[in-house]
Formats: structure tokens, sequence, C-alpha cells
């Protein structure tokens, strides 16, 4: 929760169409410039966790 915080510290700026499990997800990795490139991906081709977690494995 407090890594959330840190990352997102404006709410209003967290998009509404990810779960929390996206944000979970998404917390996981540290590079924040690929971090805000899955966010977004996540949100704009709704991808569920699971199709999140296969896209992130398989970029790296």
């Amino acid at each position: 929760m407090r890594q959330f915080y840190e990352t997102y510290p404006i709410v209003q700026s967290v998009t509404g169409q990810l779960t929390w499990t996206h944000y979970a997800e998404i917390l996981t990795i540290s590079d924040p410039l690929a971090r805000s490139f899955y966010e977004k991906q996540s949100a704009n081709e709704v991808w569920s966790v699971r199709q999140l977690k296969r896209h992130h494995e398989t970029e790296f």
C-alpha cells in the first residue's frame, strides 16, 4: 500500500479502468518508464492481469 502511495501520490491521476490487482502487478516493474507503458497499455487494450503478466514477461 505504501509503495502504491509513493508511486501514485495524486490519486486522481490513477485511471479507474484498472483493478488493484493490475496495480499490484505493475508496481513490481522497477523502471518508471516501463511501468507507465504497461499501465497505459493495460487500460487501452483492456488487458486482464494474466495478459499483463504475459506481456511483461515476454518483453524481458
